[in-house]
């Protein structure tokens, strides 16, 4: 093996318009040039090989576009040059360190040119300094002697701008921060090359790419004042950063589903702003979004910035390691859904809070007897997943409640404050927003018990009215409607489980039996009565179906005086 040497060597990288094949000849200067194929003799051989690395310049095939100018490159030839690089470039996209021949462009190398500095200045002041780095010193000093030699005035007026905050020499892999509609964003400048499609990852976190582009501008102007610029130049580096790590780890905490509050501006898809005041917002990934598949486990390498800390942050059922680099750059923007606006949305993650639920409206709330009572007893019950057995799979197992009564009653109120008891979401639609087809009722209903079982909501139907009327042999289009709203409600969130067994006396029997209810009727007021008993730590009794029956009888009496 040939051992390369501290000497540098030049070509010209040019096209043969009558062969149309590139080849290499050595840099004009006075000589003939001497043309190489490659950079290799007819045996194969490298004759660059003893070089410490080569200048190659590509020149533009005739004919081409005009003021296309020739670029530079060097191949590196040495490999203590190739360690050192590696050491002050470290991992960047689209550039391997094991590809042989190693090209790097001029511009990445002036890019760095403060950093060879660095290192060279760090090795030469090293004591004990080993039989490589000796090596590697001698070849850095080779590198800088070249830019300087060749670039020198392109490093001093980089030099001289960056003083002056008027431009930026920011390598691939740094931070750089973006003002956008919904907040501050940190970007990592790594690849320029941006699929849009992969920026919707579902449930996965990690990275993706995109590009950012400053419009065009005359003169001159200061680096943070542009709409994006490197994070090195805001005022307050570390304060900032500080913030962006506590509100990326807010981000990361409310993956999944989440009943939240939110107050101020929130932007749809199609650009338009909403203003939310005072809103529960269930935070998920729009259901209009296509699923994407993922690894259980990603793994992202930690970056050297902040020491190399990392968070575990759950994906499916394996654990990512995220650096606290990785976490920073987390996205500002949360998707939710606005339950009183009934709009997917982006949010601001900054202005999401955790709800602060209240006993007091349901305390305060007026029913007639042991109404209040009831309700809480169901709800509750309810709310404890209680099983109930039916004699047909899926039916059953919903908790419905007919508030009525004229306005202002408290009809609205009462589900509000059962909302506020339980700890869950209101999802409130108007019977109007149903449609007034059984299709429409039905693709309806199917979205909003499908939404509100994920949340673990309660839904408030408003004026429901006509599903509540008799039906009648005249109205096929309504008897429809009605047949598709009953159905819903019969079948929403249903399991099959055994049922407490209670024992009665003759005398108890025989006082149920002379009650007119049917079996519809029976069964819903078994599954009160065990209801009532569930929340009052009791078991199962006469009692409580008396005073189940007793409330039947009582709402069938009211509402039959309401309808006359």
């Amino acid at each position: 093996m040939v051992q390369s040497t501290l000497q540098v060597k030049r070509v010209d990288h040019v096209f043969d318009i009558h062969t149309h094949t590139w080849s290499y000849e050595d840099t004009k200067v006075d000589a003939d040039s001497q043309i190489l194929r490659g950079g290799k003799k007819s045996d194969g051989s490298d004759v660059w090989q003893s070089f410490c690395f080569v200048i190659v310049r590509k020149i533009p095939p005739q004919g081409t576009l005009p003021g296309m100018e020739p670029t530079v490159a060097i191949t590196v030839k040495s490999p203590h040059l190739r360690t050192l690089c590696k050491n002050v470039i470290g991992d960047i996209p689209s550039l391997s360190w094991t590809v042989d021949p190693l090209k790097l462009p001029t511009e990445l190398l002036i890019t760095f040119f403060s950093r060879f500095v660095v290192y060279r200045n760090e090795l030469h002041k090293k004591p004990n300094r080993s039989s490589e780095e000796g090596h590697e010193l001698s070849a850095v000093q080779v590198l800088i002697d070249y830019l300087q030699q060749d670039h020198q005035i392109t490093i001093s007026q980089i030099e001289n701008l960056l003083a002056h905050g008027e431009i930026t020499n920011t390598a691939p892999g740094f931070n750089a921060l973006t003002l956008n509609c919904i907040g501050l964003e940190l970007i990592d400048l790594r690849d320029q090359d941006t699929d849009p499609e992969s920026l919707s990852q579902g449930s996965q976190i990690g990275k993706v790419h995109r590009s950012v582009q400053l419009a065009a501008f005359q003169g001159v102007v200061k680096i943070n004042t542009l709409p994006t610029y490197p994070i090195s130049y805001h005022p307050d580096e570390v304060g900032l950063k500080e913030a962006l790590l506590a509100r990326a780890q807010k981000w990361i905490s409310l993956r999944g589903v989440h009943h939240v509050h939110y107050r101020g501006t929130a932007v749809s898809n199609n650009g338009n702003k909403t203003y939310i005041k005072y809103e529960s917002v269930p935070s998920s990934p729009p259901l209009s979004s296509p699923y994407i598949a993922y690894p259980e486990e990603i793994r992202i390498q930690p970056p050297r910035q902040f020491g190399g800390d990392t968070l575990r942050v759950r994906t499916g059922s394996q654990q990512a390691e995220l650096s606290k680099d990785d976490i920073i750059l987390a996205s500002p923007v949360l998707f939710g859904f606005s339950l009183s606006d009934k709009l997917w949305l982006e949010f601001n993650v900054e202005k999401v809070h955790p709800i602060e639920w209240s006993d007091e409206p349901f305390t305060n709330l007026v029913l007639p007897g042991n109404r209040r009572d009831l309700l809480r007893s169901l709800a509750e019950a309810h709310n404890s997943d209680l099983d109930f057995d039916d004699f047909v799979q899926g039916k059953g197992q919903g908790l419905v409640i007919n508030l009525f009564g004229p306005p202002g009653v408290g009809k609205t109120l009462s589900a509000e404050a059962t909302s506020e008891h339980l700890r869950r979401p209101l999802y409130m639609i108007g019977g109007g927003d149903l449609g007034v087809k059984a299709d429409a009722v039905d693709n309806t209903l199917k979205r909003v018990f499908r939404v509100a079982a994920g949340w673990r909501a309660i839904v408030l139907i408003d004026e429901a009215d006509v599903f509540l009327e008799q039906r009648s042999l005249n109205e096929l289009a309504r008897n429809a409607m009605v047949a598709v709203f009953l159905r819903h409600l019969e079948y929403y969130r249903a399991f099959l489980q055994k049922a407490d067994v209670v024992a009665l006396t003759a005398g108890e029997l025989d006082d149920l039996v002379i009650r007119e209810v049917n079996g519809r009727q029976i069964k819903n007021a078994t599954r009160t009565a065990m209801s009532l008993a569930k929340s009052r730590g009791e078991k199962l009794a006469y009692s409580h179906l008396e005073e189940t029956l007793d409330a039947m009888e009582e709402f069938a009496s009211d509402f039959a005086g309401m309808s006359e």
